[in-house]
């Protein structure tokens, strides 16, 4: 018996609360916007107690950072929804790529429809309140 739409990790949040979003758990902009920025341990878009408090979003913080310049292309995989999301996260401002953004936007639902037999929609993380993709980006 399982929700086959988990989002959280599985830490011990309290005495009855489970998980952390990791998506919300980075220190790039944390709990800013008011998205993803709330106390209730027990909400499902649950940002931590303090940015890395999770061993995944730490891991990975980590690594991103110790190869510095050598990172040329961030890619997070969600498993809910059919859509291409991009920076940034903490602002509505899009940032000074948005077109180069949409352009691969076109390229992969181009690809999506010819493959998969599905579209996809495009978002700016803002309205999702990503935080690893403002890291990996920024």
């Amino acid at each position: 018996n399982y929700y086959r739409l988990w989002r959280k990790t599985r830490s011990k949040q309290g005495f009855i609360c489970q998980g952390v979003d990791p998506n919300r758990n980075w220190d790039v902009y944390w709990e800013t916007g008011g998205i993803g920025a709330f106390d209730n341990m027990c909400e499902e878009k649950f940002a931590g107690p303090e940015p890395f408090s999770e061993i995944e979003t730490k891991s990975l913080s980590e690594y991103i950072l110790s190869i510095g310049d050598n990172l040329n292309f961030y890619i997070a995989f969600h498993s809910a929804n059919n859509m291409l999301l991009f920076p940034w996260g903490h602002t509505p401002n899009p940032s000074p790529y948005y077109p180069q953004f949409r352009q691969q936007h076109g390229l992969s639902t181009n690809y999506s429809q010819q493959l998969m037999e599905s579209s996809l929609s495009h978002k700016s993380t803002q309205e999702n309140g990503s935080r690893g993709f403002d890291l990996g980006f920024g």
